[in-house]
């Protein structure tokens, strides 16, 4: 009788203790869950402070409209440079060399507000990673968009 008492005794604590370890795990998954929706909640709001209260959505434009005017610049001169006839006035540049002087100068533009966007990106401590991001997204739709400025220019 003893030994059925102490079997029925184990198996009640082998119970036990499964059901306070389950109840353990389920305490860490809410406590990590709370942890992530915390941080989740944090991130948000210094998103939402750094873009509209600390000015971020206007420089976000600015640079885009920068950038867009820098291609249109840069689409220029190449679109002279490449499919305008050459007509020399006596003393005055060919479109061809003035088409690769104002795509030059669209393109110092483009690097300069570059430079200006990675300033401000370094002065805010962001992570080395977004910058690089930042860098080629940059490129990347500048060449595309005086690709497309370009072909449309011509289209015509």
């Amino acid at each position: 009788m003893s030994s059925l008492r102490a079997q029925a005794t184990a198996a009640w604590i082998g119970g036990l203790r499964s059901h306070v370890a389950a109840a353990v795990r389920d305490t860490e998954w809410h406590a990590r869950i709370a942890t992530a929706a915390r941080c989740m909640r944090e991130t948000r709001r210094a998103v939402v402070q750094e873009l509209f209260e600390e000015q971020g959505l206007n420089t976000v434009f600015q640079h885009a409209r920068n950038v867009l005017s820098g291609t249109v610049i840069v689409a220029a001169g190449l679109y002279a440079a490449h499919h305008i006839g050459s007509a020399p006035v006596p003393g005055m540049w060919t479109v061809h060399l003035a088409g690769y002087v104002v795509a030059t100068l669209g393109v110092a533009l483009l690097v300069l507000n570059l430079c200006d966007g990675l300033h401000r990106l370094a002065r805010r401590r962001h992570h080395l990673a977004l910058r690089i991001a930042t860098i080629v997204l940059y490129l990347a739709l500048s060449v595309r968009l005086t690709q497309v400025i370009v072909y449309f220019r011509s289209a015509t």
